[in-house]
C-alpha cells in the first residue's frame, strides 16, 4: 500500500517502494510519466522541500486542463478533411485512347464455354 495524503498526492519515493515497481528506477518512472502525459494528461508532478510528489488528474481536472492544449483538438479537426495545400485532382485520360479493345461475348470464358 502506498500512502496518499487527503488531496491525493503521493511521494514518488513511496511509490517506487511499492512491490510492483521494485525494478523501476526514478528516472524510468519519470520518463514514463512524461511520455504518458504527452499522449494525454494523466499525472501532476510537484516538488516541495526537495521531495517529489505525484498525483493523478481527475477526469474533470483533465477536461478543464486539456482545453488549453490545442494539439489534440487540432489533430481531431483534421481527421477526415482534405489538405488545403494539396493540388486539385484532375482525372487523366492517358489510357482512354490507347486502351485495350472491348472483349467479345464470352469475355469471362475462354474457348467459348
Amino acid at each position: 500500500n502506498v500512502k496518499m495524503d487527503p488531496e491525493g498526492w503521493v511521494e514518488v519515493s513511496n511509490l517506487l517502494s511499492a512491490d510492483i515497481l521494485d525494478d523501476v528506477s526514478q528516472e524510468t518512472l519519470m520518463a514514463v510519466i512524461v511520455d504518458s502525459n504527452m499522449q494525454k494528461l494523466r499525472y501532476k508532478l510537484s516538488e516541495a522541500n526537495g521531495v517529489m510528489y505525484i498525483k493523478a488528474y481527475s477526469k474533470t481536472e483533465r477536461k478543464a486542463t486539456s482545453g488549453t492544449v490545442d494539439g489534440d483538438q487540432e489533430r481531431k479537426a483534421q481527421v477526415g478533411t482534405l489538405r488545403q495545400e494539396a493540388q486539385p485532382f484532375v482525372p487523366s485520360s492517358a489510357f482512354a485512347p490507347g486502351g485495350a479493345p472491348p472483349m467479345g461475348y464470352p469475355w469471362a470464358m475462354p474457348c467459348g464455354f
